[in-house]
């Protein structure tokens, strides 16, 4: 019947699993991280890096100020390093 042969055709549990999982780990690290980081913290880097949106284009999305912007994605990206290490290579 089709739910048997449904029920062969559903992929197993291992083929679920991505094959790269020090990407998954590393992705889960940081969105683990980024929750720690306050609402607006978290609003202003993903507006700024995730969105690509410049510093007054934020501020106009939020309703603060430019100088706001700048002093919660300096302090959230401290916070974040601080987290997961300055990983950059020298």
């Amino acid at each position: 019947s089709g739910f048997r042969r449904a029920a062969r055709e559903r992929p197993s549990p291992s083929a679920l699993v991505p094959a790269d999982t020090d990407v998954v780990a590393e992705h889960d690290e940081m969105w683990r991280a980024l929750l720690t980081l306050s609402p607006q913290q978290r609003a202003v880097v993903a507006l700024r890096f995730y969105e690509d949106m410049k510093e007054r284009e934020v501020a106009d999305a939020l309703g603060i100020s430019v100088g706001a912007v700048k002093k919660q994605a300096d302090r959230a990206m401290a916070k974040l390093r601080e987290q997961l290490g300055d990983r950059r290579q020298p």
